[in-house]
């Protein structure tokens, strides 16, 4: 405990090599009790407000205590950051050697084979192909995100990157070379690994059937951006079957058959199996997302189409089996096919008790996808599996300075739970806007209303402002208002890269964002260039959504009350996820506009409010704009 004091005091190492560093009681008060928890091999649950340093509360102690430690971060940027900054930084100011290594998903590392066997589309695509070769003689690691010109949603992403699907694993010609394995070679032998929630829980759910288990035995695993682990969890503990996913089967199937030549039965399976697929994608209506199982079961088209598909890959399993040893792609394809097909099966004969099943149209097709109920089991195999120390943080955990929500969805009866406080003046640096006599969010006039008042305070901060939605047709419908007015750049989700619109926001000093979830999270936009932010309505989850609707049919057949139990603390929670934009340093200053009349007028509102940062509350549009007057650039 002496050393971690000593680490980050007022006149520790990191103080004294760190420019810029404070100490700070709440950050000091965290790595305390992450210390303890790491002796103890217990679990620990720590709210740690806005600005406690909450990254460097866990990773001192985790370098000082000599122990292996798996980090899990909710974003690939924080991911890198910890990895690339934080812990060579921590390390080389309390002089301590450090193993540290890296890990993300396949789809983050260039594939070899994958990449020679690269057709381009056009002359664009092979020039970048071009460059990725150049880059691939230079690289140690295969991460892309060492190559800056390519982007996340490039379409050549796919072509150059495996899949747990098309992986070959130690059959692949390229096994000893492969970027992915030396990874995960490296990281057996560190005493930090840093790796993100979706490869984590890939790795507690054993689905990676490519390797095997991804990730040594630690032991202790530090959960960064813990509001987001039980969602991730509930995904890679459950199972989906998609389009994609099938015709991407198919293809691969002609091309293994192509290889050999003397397999015309399967090119005939194969167009089956895609026959299919396009009968039972006929059947989702374009206007509704997602359908439940209620919807399904009783639709004679969509049953045929599920017939089809499964004794096309029943089919399909019985030639490859006689198949699959005459090569890797052969028996490639032969474990893809038994997989779908289980996964079908259980798809439509799963217990409802146990998982939550429905279907949703996609832009490029269907998802038949199924998540269990209750997450809490996969939680109890996921620390059978890592055991030891679990410290879970977030600045986003409590509901009214209460964890009960959070830690009855992940099963943690026995952890310790610690909240502490952000230490931003808010009183005196925020203001929180409850607009008096806006119309509710359901009524007629209300998103004029909305509107107009926004223009108010947008002309009185000129511009800076996030408006944050809770539907994508909220965000067309509020950017295009907003666009028609003229007056500022405004910047919309959907129209460029997550990562561009945020350099672009920063850019300009004086834009409009509007956006919805991507962007009430993990962004971080310090300093004047952010001053204003807009929510338009409290983020409940849509009451048609089949999860939501099979969680409150379970707390109500216990005899409790799902809107205050489930749907609340949900969207509190959410909220203060974007709440949490505006103020991101000591001296950032603005104005939060909370525009749902419902946190004042219904008798739920105060749960909201009293989970919100100590803002000063005011409900007088003038005040606000004069407050923004004050503090624009």
């Amino acid at each position: 405990m002496d050393e971690v004091d000593q680490a980050l005091g007022e006149n520790g190492a990191l103080a004294q090599f760190l420019n810029g560093f404070r100490p700070r009681s709440g950050q000091i008060q965290l790595a305390r009790q992450v210390t303890q928890a790491l002796d103890d091999g217990a679990t620990l649950i720590a709210e740690a407000g806005t600005g406690i340093g909450k990254t460097f509360a866990y990773l001192v102690p985790a370098l000082l205590s000599g122990k292996n430690v798996l980090i899990s971060t909710g974003t690939r940027h924080l991911q890198d950051q910890i990895f690339h900054s934080d812990i060579p930084r921590l390390a080389e100011a309390l002089g301590l050697p450090c193993r540290a290594e890296l890990l993300k998903g396949r789809s983050n590392y260039l594939c070899r084979l994958r990449q020679a066997q690269a057709q381009p589309y056009d002359g664009a695509e092979a020039e970048k192909l071009h460059q990725i070769k150049l880059w691939s003689t230079q690289t140690s690691s295969g991460d892309l995100a060492e190559l800056s010109s390519l982007r996340d949603q490039d379409p050549i992403r796919a072509k150059i990157t495996s899949t747990n699907e098309n992986c070959l694993g130690a059959q692949c010609p390229e096994y000893e070379e492969c970027f992915v394995v030396r990874a995960r070679a490296r990281a057996q032998d560190a005493q930090l690994v840093v790796v993100n929630h979706h490869l984590l829980c890939a790795d507690l759910a054993l689905k990676d059937d490519g390797f095997g288990e991804l990730l040594p035995e630690m032991d202790a695993v530090v959960i960064d951006e813990a509001h987001q682990f039980a969602d991730v969890l509930a995904q890679f503990f459950g199972f989906g079957l998609s389009a994609r996913q099938s015709r991407e089967l198919g293809k691969d199937i002609v091309a293994a058959a192509d290889v050999f030549g003397d397999m015309p039965v399967l090119k005939d399976l194969a167009a089956t199996l895609v026959d299919g697929i396009a009968q039972l994608q006929s059947c989702f209506p374009f206007s509704r997302q997602r359908l439940e199982m209620s919807d399904l079961e009783g639709d004679q088209e969509f049953t045929a189409a599920l017939d089809r598909i499964a004794a096309s890959l029943d089919q399909l399993q019985g030639v490859l089996a006689e198949q699959a040893g005459r090569g890797p792609e052969l028996a490639n394809v032969w474990r893809r096919t038994a997989t779908l097909l289980s996964r079908l099966r259980r798809w439509r004969d799963g217990d409802a008790d146990e998982l939550v099943r429905w279907a949703e149209r996609q832009v490029a097709g269907f998802a038949l996808q199924a998540i269990p109920l209750d997450v809490a089991p996969a939680m109890d195999i996921a620390r059978g599996r890592q055991p030891g120390a679990w410290i879970l943080t977030s600045a986003t955990l409590s509901v009214a300075g209460e964890f009960r929500h959070f830690i009855e969805r992940l099963g943690l009866a026995d952890a310790r739970t610690l909240e502490i406080d952000s230490p931003f003046d808010y009183a005196r640096n925020a203001r929180l806007l409850l607009p008096r006599d806006l119309a509710e969010p359901n009524e007629r006039h209300y998103s004029q209303q909305l509107i107009q008042l926004g223009k108010s305070l947008i002309d009185a901060s000129q511009g800076g402002c996030f408006w944050l939605c809770t539907s994508q047709r909220a965000v067309e419908e509020y950017a295009y208002a907003l666009r028609q007015w003229g007056e500022y750049l405004v910047l919309e989700q959907g129209q460029q890269e997550r990562s561009r619109l945020l350099e672009d926001f920063r850019r300009d000093a004086h834009a409009i964002l509007v956006g919805t979830s991507s962007f009430w999270e993990g962004v971080d936009v310090r300093g004047g260039a952010l001053r204003l932010v807009i929510i338009d309505r409290l983020p409940f989850a849509s009451p048609d959504d089949p999860v939501l609707k099979a969680r409150a049919a379970q707390l109500k057949s216990e005899g409790r009350n799902p809107f205050f139990e489930h749907q609340i603390p949900q969207a509190v929670l959410t909220l203060k996820q974007g709440a949490g934009r505006l103020i991101r340093d000591m001296d950032d200053k603005g104005v939060l506009v909370l525009g749902d009349a419902r946190v004042r007028k219904k008798r739920y509102g105060q749960s909201f409010l009293d989970s919100l940062p100590p803002m000063s509350q005011i409900d007088s549009t003038e005040q606000a704009c004069a407050f923004l007057r004050e503090i624009r650039p």
